[in-house]
């Protein structure tokens, strides 16, 4: 019978048991990871919010149920997506709850109307001057341009930019004019009916 050598088993066997033994010592003297300081400091968010008891107004079988008004100069939209202000400037955001109180679909601050139906016309002013109207994509509780059923309640916002001036200590107020839409295509709107709420 021929005789296996073991050497070579018993030499495999040891390289073996060395090479785990040094993963071992290497492994326990692998230090922590130290944390990175990756976060950017975020900016400040302005918020305040004017004292305001409500108002209802009602126009063209609208009834508007105002119920306050914010300032911020950031409106965040998710963890990546968000909207600063200009300088000098702040969001104004003004709470408010609608319905339709005719008895026909109807939009609510309409972004053009050339249906020859009245509809309505929001402008805000500043010390008698009118700021603009601030469009930002994405933003899910405006009621600008909402349609509304017959009877339908929705509750939501309108964004405005106004100067920090004003903000701080100007007087704010808001209009909702009832438009004529038989002269659509004329350059210059007819007013209706006017109704508005002063804030400060």
């Amino acid at each position: 019978m021929t005789r296996i050598p073991l050497a070579r088993p018993i030499l495999l066997l040891f390289a073996v048991l060395c090479l785990l033994f040094c993963l071992a010592a290497c492994g326990g003297k692998k230090e922590p990871a130290t944390e990175r300081e990756t976060e950017e400091s975020e900016p400040t968010v302005f918020e305040a919010t004017l004292p305001f008891s409500g108002e209802t107004l009602t126009i063209d079988d609208w009834t508007i149920e105002i119920r306050g008004l914010s300032f911020t100069d950031t409106v965040i939209l998710s963890d990546i997506i968000s909207y600063n202000a200009d300088n000098d400037e702040y969001f104004a955001i003004v709470s408010l709850k609608v319905t339709n109180g005719a008895g026909e679909e109807r939009t609510f601050l309409p972004a053009i109307d050339i249906s020859g139906f009245d509809y309505l016309q929001d402008e805000f002013q500043e010390d008698g001057q009118n700021v603009k109207e601030t469009l930002l994509i994405g933003y899910h509780k405006t009621l600008r341009s909402a349609a509304l059923q017959p009877k339908e309640a929705r509750e939501g916002t309108l964004i405005y930019s106004v100067s920090r001036k004003a903000a701080e200590s100007g007087t704010l107020e808001l209009f909702f004019n009832k438009i004529s839409g038989v002269d659509f295509t004329s350059t210059e709107q007819k007013t209706l009916d006017s109704v508005s709420v002063k804030f400060r």
